[in-house]
């Protein structure tokens, strides 16, 4: 759980992680680089939730000894799905991390959207419907770290 108040932004009490496997975790079926021990430290502090399309058919050997919830997205009206179980989580006690088109009313709705540009690119959408921009998933690891970072990045 993470209790914070931003000056300007409000009051966070993050409960929740929610964040797509495909694109923004892995690429091409495989966690990328560096990854897990990031989701194993952040597993100790919020409940994490992976929501996967798993195109590879890796993701739940992948990280099978990550304490997270799996979530296998439909084949279509994922945009839909995702906000759907963001709802369920409660948007205002959870941020929200992807880079897919499908990811945008999540990125929207969280209390935090945090759309990662991967090498697989980043939807406009999702990018314009976030909180914040990573230039890639370890950038978002390193501010959810330390509270101070989110400080820095959200104060107005």
């Amino acid at each position: 759980m993470l209790d914070l108040t931003i000056p300007g932004f409000g009051e966070l009490r993050i409960k929740h992680i929610l964040i797509e496997y495909d694109g923004t975790l892995a690429i091409e079926g495989s966690l990328i680089d560096g990854v897990y021990p990031h989701l194993i430290a952040l597993s100790k502090q919020f409940e994490l939730h992976i929501l996967l399309n798993d195109t590879y058919h890796t993701a739940r050997k992948e990280l099978s000894r990550l304490p997270c919830q799996f979530i296998t997205m439909p084949d279509e009206n994922q945009t839909s799905a995702k906000n759907d179980y963001l709802m369920k989580l409660g948007p205002d006690n959870t941020i929200a991390i992807g880079n897919s088109h499908s990811a945008q009313l999540m990125l929207e709705k969280a209390r935090i959207g945090i759309a990662v540009l991967s090498r697989l690119g980043l939807s406009a959408p999702s990018l314009s419907h976030a909180t914040l921009l990573v230039p890639e998933i370890h950038a978002a690891f390193f501010i959810l770290r330390d509270e101070r970072r989110l400080i820095a990045t959200l104060r107005t």
